[in-house]
């Protein structure tokens, strides 16, 4: 996403919609990362895998760069509570995809101990867990937007007479 508006010009409520944009495109990466996984477990082209985890890791950099940024603006323009939010999804995202690197990784190179069964069934549920977390982080951020537009309703162009 890149910055098309000057910093001054960007309202809270812009900036809300645009994380949330961004969080949405963060769950689509998660989409393709586990279809990847799927494909590479069917055909085993480690090489094609390799280069979809790639470009995956630099997707996911990319948005957390541009939703910190966010997160600085909000906080920059005294919301403090959705940039404290943004911040706890955050973690929370960086958690999850530990986990789901872990997951990749165990399911790449086959589940073959009762360990790696003890691990896989620990990272799924922890990462069940912080994947209600993150939902309840985005309903609440979006309420915040919600109440903001409220606060805030578009601004009627007046008819074009010409």
């Amino acid at each position: 996403m890149e910055e098309t508006t000057p910093e001054k010009f960007e309202t809270p409520l812009a900036l809300l919609k645009d994380f949330l944009t961004l969080q949405e495109e963060r769950v689509h990466t998660y989409q393709r990362f586990d279809e990847n996984l799927k494909n590479f477990l069917a055909d085993h082209n480690e090489a094609e895998y390799l280069r979809h985890v790639r470009n995956t890791t630099s997707a996911f950099q990319s948005l957390s760069e541009e939703i910190i940024e966010i997160r600085r603006k909000l906080e920059a323009k005294g919301h403090r509570r959705e940039g404290e939010l943004i911040g706890q999804l955050q973690d929370q995202e960086r958690e999850k995809l530990r986990l789901t690197v872990g997951i990749h990784q165990l399911k790449t190179r086959g589940v073959r101990t009762p360990g790696d069964e003890e691990q896989m069934h620990a990272h799924l549920s922890e990462l069940g867990g912080i994947i209600d977390t993150i939902g309840d982080l985005v309903d609440e951020i979006r309420e915040l937007k919600n109440a903001e537009q409220e606060r805030n309703p578009p601004k009627a162009h007046p008819a074009d007479d010409s």
